[in-house]
């Protein structure tokens, strides 16, 4: 875990098709389940969870920095 940040994500071009797989993970009480849901066709646990986008991984990239414009203010590490 390093000091202050709360979530990770993973993006895994597949190899056969244009499918990007994604894998977040967080820590406290960062949805990283509902962010799965919102934007990537996926879900799982609160703090452990994945999902896929069809499309170019530039285009999934971009799709993750529109979940962290939504998810930002959840995003700030309280003190």
């Amino acid at each position: 875990c390093i000091k202050g940040q709360k979530l990770s994500i993973s993006l895994r071009e597949d190899t056969e098709k244009p499918l990007v797989w994604v894998s977040l993970r967080s820590v406290d009480d960062f949805p990283a389940n509902k962010m799965a849901e919102d934007f990537f066709n996926g879900g799982g646990h609160l703090n452990a969870s994945g999902g896929e986008f069809y499309g170019p991984m530039e285009e999934a990239v971009n799709l993750f920095k529109q979940a962290l414009v939504k998810y930002e203010k959840l995003l700030v590490v309280k003190k």
